[in-house]
């Protein structure tokens, strides 16, 4: 790989977003107005998909995903928090 190579490209879900993607050294994960969904890193800039997996679960605009003990909190612009599993993106709770 090279400096300014593109490793994979990811259709944007509307509106202009701020929030952070966040990684844990294995994954990448990204959230958007209307969907969630994490990226293998070790795949990005091979002939492999690196999407690990993806969920409807609008997250924020504005609000940046944190990555803690293999466990993804998002925040919803609707106020609604969730924690899923960061491996899988199973839905651990939401509130």
């Amino acid at each position: 790989m090279s400096a300014g190579m593109t490793l994979t490209r990811v259709k944007k879900s509307g509106g202009d977003l701020v929030a952070s993607m966040v990684s844990d050294n294995k994954r990448l994960y990204l959230v958007g107005a209307y969907h969630t969904l994490a990226l293998e890193i070790d795949k990005l800039g091979t002939d492999d998909n690196p999407l690990v997996w993806h969920r409807k679960i609008s997250g924020s605009h504005c609000s940046s995903p944190i990555v803690r003990n293999d466990l993804l909190f998002m925040v919803s612009n609707h106020g609604r928090i969730y924690c899923l599993e960061a491996e899988s993106g199973k839905i651990v709770w939401r509130k």
